[in-house]
């Protein structure tokens, strides 16, 4: 019984070599796993950092628009502006 859910398992993993089996893990030094976290922690502050920045400018461009471009092309240019940072906020959502 117990064969057959692990056999279900198997069968059912993605074959894209993302859950390709290993052998047994190897025991990391402790500077390897401080790397790897201070690798992690820089990439979540790069992360955190651009949302912020992507918020800032969105509501920058909303207050231009609402309050002072005048010319066609440039509010042309802050609406696709708008658009673009919407749609990277949805598919940061769906990949998250």
């Amino acid at each position: 019984m117990i064969s057959n859910r692990l056999e279900d398992l198997w069968s059912s993993a993605a074959n894209d070599g993302a859950s390709t089996p290993m052998g047994p893990s190897t025991v990391s030094s402790d500077a390897e796993v401080d790397e790897l976290l201070d690798a992690w922690f820089l990439e979540r502050h790069k992360c955190i950092e651009f949302e912020m920045l992507l918020k800032q400018s969105r509501k920058i461009i909303a207050w231009l628009l609402a309050n002072g471009v005048d010319a066609p092309e440039n509010r042309r240019r802050a609406q696709r502006f708008l658009r673009e940072i919407d749609q990277s906020f949805n598919s940061a959502d769906r990949e998250g």
